[in-house]
């Protein structure tokens, strides 16, 4: 064995001084050590309160989209039937349009049969006159 083994197995007579400055630095260590422990446990808590926050943040967002998308589903439909209403009203505008084009060629149409009668009779009158 060597001596430096043998230095470590026997235990070396501590002097009453040697205890207290050992004592010291313990205490010292031990203080830091609480001190950095409630500096830690401060911020867990910290922490911990803040993951409460945002967990309940993050549900109320998942439901504020969960009511958003409702809203715009329901909004799609209305959007879509009011289209439909949109088209069926075009198209009995459309047909509207067409009847009364229909309509006016046909009062034109009468209108310029009615003109060649007046314009027969007038001929007819011109005969019986001469």
């Amino acid at each position: 064995m060597d001596q430096d083994d043998q230095s470590e197995t026997i235990p070396k007579k501590e002097t009453p001084r040697d205890l207290r400055k050992r004592l010291k630095r313990l205490e010292g260590s031990r203080d830091g050590l609480q001190e950095r422990n409630q500096e830690k446990s401060k911020q867990i808590k910290a922490l911990s309160g803040k993951v409460t926050d945002l967990s309940e943040s993050r549900e109320r967002t998942r439901n504020e989209a969960k009511n958003l998308k409702e809203s715009v589903n329901e909004l799609k439909i209305q959007l879509s039937n009011r289209e439909q209403q949109l088209k069926e009203k075009d198209l009995l505008l459309q047909n509207a349009k067409k009847q009364l084009e229909n309509e006016r060629q046909l009062r034109l149409e009468e209108e310029k049969e009615r003109q060649d009668q007046i314009e027969n009779l007038k001929k007819k009158l011109m005969k019986l006159q001469n």
